[in-house]
């Protein structure tokens, strides 16, 4: 048994599958002959039932079918009939062939420029080439209901290089993965007009359409369905425009390789993928609705929405349209992906909740280029967790933006992500979001990028700003655990806080304030523009290199708000022009532990102010650290103290001044030069005053202030000289303010050989330690003379008020002279117990002790509690009797101390203890205790009288 046709069972099932319309019985089926010829020749047909004839329809009657089995058959004519086989062979000829019925096309060729109208449909199916060479194929007239014609290509290649028309009417399925290329010149085309369709029905592989490298053009102005496999549509030439839908089934693939152009509202739509792997044009508005994988080119001047998910393997975005990413963008491949010539890529559209458009970017170079923007938008974020590069490759400017509310976030990676750092041309980067620094380092070298927003640097992490940066309203750094790094152009334009540390090698101007209360480190570079830069912890100024700080701007070390030396500032490298106020606040300590330059550099002059409580200190290099003194304008302005321990401090030069050196007085500041340093004031006249609100210390031998040191006659501040530093003055000394000569190698000698007067009119001279001052005679006609030391003159109290107080609670303090009180005078003894000069103060008078004025006895440490019975103290001694007395008690007489016990005093002519010394002795317990209790009365009594003058 002969088994049954395959292609009348093939039919049937396509019949009954719904898939080809029923074929109509033609009175008449003409087969042609196989020569080459004309359609009307009738001769080359056989026609049973009508010889002699050619087939074409009557009207209405009769109706033909037509076979060509092979042969050339030129239809030279218009003719008409109602089915057309073509197994092989070519049908060509300029004139249209119209087919009622369908045409079925198992091989061979269409060609020549008439046109083959199919209104019942084509079946594609033969096993060997069909071929269409310039002719036009019409499936469908475009008249009846939308798919009331049907195309089916089951088998086989099409080489079509004519066009085919896929008119509105009509439905053209392929069931497998085919082929259908252009094949040379001239061009092919497939088009499917508004209301047709192209449907990939069957096939898990891939049906390609204009791959092959000629030109062809596939043109979708109806529907496209791919609903099995991949449809692969394009290839090296030939340009497809398109205006209609692609539909892709779940599990599908539609791959647009080649050129296309989506016009008007063109979409494409469905659960499968979209790859775009050529060059696709959107010229309109334009949405894609299904998941796109882009490996190639999307340009154009339209809009292209992406309503779902994007994977950018590879590939470029380019022209002056818009792509907005509305769900997520994923770029995970190792290629490089570029934008450029004026694209602008919009992630979100600020419409959704802040985050629910997302951004991955896992590998690969992201290239932003010529024009092109990339704005994350308030709905959306973008996250790369790599060590990534963003960069700008072209010669155009590019931008990178973040929005309010978006954000861009560095999760991974323990390097270098690098964004407008690297590449050929700027990359301007602008944060008006939210930028998260989670792991490594973000580098954003973006020219020049404008920042409104928030820097979020986790524990660890570091953020680094080269190129140039506006930093306006709103700008905020948090992370006080990171680092944040200036080494471009910083524009703080508004109140900017860093909390973390912050290294800047570059330029920091603008007209704002930048507070760093995290530790800073300026390394290089300059501060610039009438802005303010305060540093509210610590600054480190290292390295060689000179730092800049321009007219205008103002450094502020410290705020005043916390404990004197909270703030410090450290320079230990590099030289400092400075154009501008740098000011040490009262709660800052600036120290410098190398021999440094701090210069004016030019007009306008710069300042360096000591705020009262701030201090400078030099307390490294042996050489000179020089502050001002190149010759330009600069003040170093000192009303806190400065402290130098090793080499010199060189103040001043040139037009350089120091603002407490006034003519020949030192107005203010604390000074202290110890081990040996010195101050050297290289500019005006020495200083012979110490100004009242002026404090010099110089500790150890050899410790200098120039210009003071050896003119000083007149202190009115404080003036110390202690450990071994020696001094002797150009002539006499007044003192009104406080002079401590301390430890007992030191010598202040006045005059040369102690031949000056050394006269004092209020305050304090105080001698610790054992401590020496040698005049021709001390002068003591104001304040305090006190002190454990000697005086190697006479002492000659004037007629005003001043005191004697031996000892520093208490002490012993010798005359190596004759003493001579006054009226005016007070001799000032504290009893602490019952050792000399220990616990008790003691007065050695080396000469005549001529007494006058008042004795003030005070007990302390609670001496008063443990008083032991006629125990005998001896407060002074002289070389001789003991003349003159006091006027508060006389020898032999009692003084009521300050608790109040009444003490025996006794000296002079008469004193059982000796006429050269001054005695007190401690009375009985009982008699204590009656003299306490009488003191107690007179106390009480003064009280009733007191009350009694207010009633």
């Amino acid at each position: 048994m002969k088994p049954p046709p395959i292609l009348p069972l093939l039919a049937a099932a396509l019949l009954l599958g719904g898939l080809l319309p029923a074929i109509r019985a033609a009175d008449f089926t003409s087969t042609w002959d196989g020569s080459n010829g004309n359609w009307t020749n009738g001769t080359s047909w056989t026609t049973p039932g009508a010889p002699g004839t050619f087939p074409n329809n009557g009207s209405p009657t009769p109706t033909y079918d037509a076979i060509q089995n092979a042969g050339t058959l030129t239809v030279n004519q218009a003719i008409t009939i109602e089915n057309f086989t073509l197994s092989s062979g070519t049908l060509n000829g300029p004139n249209t062939l119209t087919l009622n019925g369908q045409m079925t096309f198992n091989s061979g060729m269409m060609s020549g420029v008439g046109t083959t109208q199919a209104n019942g449909g084509i079946l594609f199916t033969g096993s060997n080439p069909m071929q269409i060479d310039t002719r036009t194929v019409n499936i469908g007239d475009g008249i009846g209901a939308a798919g009331s014609v049907t195309a089916s290509w089951t088998n086989g290649f099409i080489g079509n290089r004519g066009p085919m028309n896929v008119r509105s009417d009509a439905a053209f399925t392929t069931s497998f993965d085919g082929s259908m290329q252009g094949g040379g010149s001239p061009t092919g085309s497939l088009n499917i007009d508004a209301g047709g369709s192209f449907t990939k029905s069957g096939g898990t592989g891939t049906t390609t359409i204009g791959t092959d490298g000629n030109w062809f053009f596939f043109n979708n102005n109806g529907t496209v369905n791919t609903q099995t496999g991949t449809l692969l549509i394009g290839g090296a030439a030939g340009t497809h425009t398109h205006t209609g839908l692609f539909d892709i089934s779940s599990g599908a693939n539609l791959n647009l390789a080649g050129t296309h152009i989506l016009n008007g509202t063109a979409s494409v739509t469905g659960a499968g993928t979209l790859i775009i792997s050529g060059t696709v044009s959107a010229n309109g508005t334009n949405a894609v609705s299904t998941p796109l994988t882009l490996t190639g080119l999307i340009q154009g001047t339209g809009t292209l929405n992406a309503n779902d998910a994007v994977t950018w393997n590879s590939g470029t975005m380019a022209s002056t349209g818009t792509t907005n990413i509305l769900t997520s963008l994923t770029l995970s491949s190792a290629s490089d992906r570029t934008m450029q010539t004026g694209r602008v890529v919009n992630i979100g559209d600020g419409i959704g909740a802040a985050g629910s458009v997302t951004a991955s970017h896992t590998a690969g170079l992201l290239n932003i280029n010529s024009g092109s923007t990339l704005i994350v938008r308030s709905d959306a974020a973008f996250d790369t967790n790599f060590d990534s590069t963003i960069q700008n490759t072209s010669t155009g400017t590019a931008v990178m933006a973040i929005h309010p509310g978006g954000s861009f976030t560095k999760s991974g990676g323990s390097g270098t992500t690098s964004i407008g750092a690297t590449g050929t041309a700027n990359l301007l980067f602008h944060n008006n979001g939210t930028v998260n620094v989670q792991t490594g380092t973000l580098l954003i070298g973006s020219s020049t990028s404008t920042h409104t927003g928030t820097f979020n640097l986790s524990s660890g992490t570091t953020l680094h700003l080269a190129g140039t940066h506006n930093l306006n309203a709103g700008t905020t750094f948090t992370g006080a655990a990171s680092t944040l790094i200036m080494s471009g152009t910083i524009n703080a334009n508004t109140t900017v806080a860093v909390p973390m540390p912050l290294t800047l090698t570059g330029t920091l101007q603008g007209t704002g304030t930048l507070n760093a209360s995290g530790a800073v480190t300026w390394s290089s570079g300059t501060m610039t523009s009438t802005g303010t830069t305060n540093i509210l912890a610590s600054i480190a100024i290292d390295t060689a290199g000179t730092k800049f700080i321009n007219s205008g701007r103002t450094v502020n070390i410290g705020d005043s708000v916390g404990a004197a030396g909270s703030v410090t500032a450290s320079w230990s490298g590099g030289a400092i022009t400075n154009l501008g106020p740098m000011n040490v606040r009262s709660d800052a300590a600036f120290t410098t532990s190398f021999d440094g330059a701090m210069q004016g550099g030019g007009s306008p002059g710069g300042a360096l102010n000591i705020h009262a409580g701030g201090s400078f200190t030099k307390n490294g290099g042996t050489g000179t650290t020089s502050i001002g003194t190149d010759g330009n304008w600069f003040s170093f302005n000192n009303s806190g103290t400065v402290n130098v321990s090793s080499g010199t401090l060189a103040l001043g030069g040139g037009a350089g001044t120091v603002a407490q050196h006034s003519g020949t007085t030192l107005t203010g500041g604390t000074w202290n030069v110890t081990n040996g340093a010195s101050i050297n004031i290289t500019n005006g006249s020495n200083i012979t005053t110490n100004g009242a609100a002026s404090t010099v210390m110089l500790d150890g031998a050899g410790s200098s202030f120039n210009r003071l040191t050896d003119a000083l006659n007149n202190n009115q501040g404080s003036f110390t000289i202690k450990n071994d530093r020696d001094l002797t003055t150009a002539g006499a000394y007044t003192n009104s303010g406080t002079t401590r000569v301390e430890d007992s190698t030191t010598v202040m000698t006045i005059g040369s050989g102690g031949s000056a007067a050394y006269t004092q009119t209020g305050g304090v001279t105080a001698l610790v330690n054992g401590a020496f001052i040698d005049p021709s005679v001390f002068n003591l006609n104001g304040g305090t003379l006190q002190g454990t030391g000697t005086i190697e003159s006479n002492v000659l109290a004037g007629p005003g008020s001043n005191t004697i107080a031996p000892g520093l609670s208490p002490g012993a303090l010798t005359i190596n002279g004759d003493l001579t009180l006054s009226s005016g005078s007070t001799l000032a003894m504290e009893l602490g117990g019952l050792t000399q000069g220990t616990l008790y103060d003691y007065l050695d008078v080396n000469g005549v002790l001529t007494l006058a004025g008042m004795l003030d006895l005070d007990f302390i440490n609670d001496f008063q509690n443990s008083l032991a019975n006629n125990e005998i103290l001896t407060l002074a001694t002289a070389n001789s009797a003991i003349m003159g007395s006091f006027s508060n008690v006389a020898s032999g007489s009692y003084l009521t101390t300050n608790y109040p016990i009444a003490l025996q005093v006794w000296y002079g002519a008469g004193s059982p203890f000796g006429a050269e010394n001054l005695v007190v002795v401690i009375p009985e317990p009982s008699r204590a205790l009656l003299m306490m209790l009488g003191g107690l009365a007179l106390l009480q009594r003064r009280r009733q009288v007191r009350t009694a003058t207010f009633d």
